[in-house]
Formats: C-alpha cells, sequence, structure tokens
C-alpha cells in the first residue's frame, strides 16, 4: 500500500507516526555523535510523506535497513533531513528502477522463445478461473509508471529552471517557491500527489 493511500486510509498522523517510529529504530541503531532531535524527526517524517507519497510503506522500512547497512554511503557521525532526504531519493530511484525491470522481465518471459504458455495459461486459470480471457496490465500499474517518470522529469527541469532563486533569496524561501512550481506544473499534468 503506498504512502498517500495508507494516509487517506488511516490519516497522515498514522502515518507520519510510522515512518517516525522507523527512522528512530534507524537512529538507535547507528552511532552518531550528532543524531536529530524530535521535531527534526517529525519534519523528516512529514517530508518524506510528502514528497515520497509513491512510495509503498513497507518499502520505508526496506530503506531504513538499507541505510543501516550502508547503501546510500557513510553517515560521518551526524544525520540531518537534508541527507536523509537525499539517500530516500536515490533509494526511490532504484526501487521504482526495479519494479520496472521486474515488470519488463516478466513480460519478456512471455513472449516468442521464453513463453512458458503451460504456465502462463495456469497462472490465468488460477487467477481468473477463466482459462480464455487473457489478464491486462491493470490501469493504475501502468499510470504509476508513467507517471514516477513524468513526476522526475517535471521536478528536475523545475529545479533546473529555478535554480538561480536560491542567489536571491534564503533556501528555504526558494525551496517553497520551487516546491509551489512544481506542485503546478504536476497539477497541470494531472499527475496525483
Amino acid at each position: 500500500m503506498s504512502i498517500i493511500r495508507a494516509a487517506r486510509e488511516y490519516g497522515d498522523d498514522v502515518i507520519i507516526k510510522n515512518i517516525s517510529a522507523k527512522l528512530c529504530e534507524y537512529l538507535d541503531m547507528v552511532n552518531l555523535r550528532s543524531s536529530m532531535n524530535a521535531v527534526q524527526i517529525a519534519m523528516a517524517a512529514k517530508l518524506i510523506a510528502q514528497r515520497h507519497p509513491h512510495l509503498p510503506l513497507k518499502a520505508i522500512g526496506v530503506f531504513f535497513e538499507d541505510a543501516m547497512c550502508g547503501a546510500f554511503g557513510p553517515h560521518y557521525g551526524r544525520m540531518d533531513i537534508s541527507v536523509l532526504m537525499e539517500w530516500l531519493q536515490k533509494f526511490e530511484n532504484s526501487y521504482f528502477d526495479m519494479v520496472e525491470e521486474r515488470a519488463y522481465q516478466e513480460h519478456q518471459s512471455t513472449k516468442g522463445d521464453n513463453a512458458n504458455f503451460v504456465d502462463i495459461l495456469q497462472k490465468h486459470k488460477a487467477l481468473e478461473g477463466d482459462e480464455d480471457e487473457p489478464v491486462p496490465m491493470p490501469d493504475f500499474i501502468f499510470e504509476k509508471f508513467k507517471n514516477s517518470k513524468l513526476r522526475k522529469e517535471i521536478t528536475d527541469r523545475v529545479h533546473k529552471q529555478n535554480a538561480h532563486l536560491y542567489s536571491q533569496m534564503s533556501v528555504q524561501e526558494a525551496d517553497k517557491i520551487i516546491d509551489q512550481l512544481i506542485q503546478e506544473e504536476l497539477e497541470k499534468n494531472n499527475i496525483n500527489n
């Protein structure tokens, strides 16, 4: 279940508490000279929920496990929101690449010499109970893949186009304006948050 769907079903507070708990578990497992305080943990959890709404909630646990194993680089004895968000972006990119690769491999296994039509037919029978009707890729999965790529392209483009704002105002103000521009662009392209 994605973060956004879980938030709709259980409420934002429950999801933010869940993410905060996973972050606290991570922080307890690594040796830090400078850890995050309660306010930073709550803000990090809120940002994770807002900026990565299409990640499955279970993937957040996997992310923190990978972070414990040093998959995104060393933490140099400290952890803050910017490092955490940078690592999470790397994780999200690799996660959706892996999901797309798996879907592609499954698709390839149904083509030409790779196809084991007996297995495919049995899977369809088990899923649908009707051997004559093919099982199409669900629309929501197709849209999710399409939207994740488009979301990244839009985010990267808007950041690049507005990078000059960082030299004209504070980072917080520039981030706020850029985030708003990204939201507007996503809405224009009918991409749900």
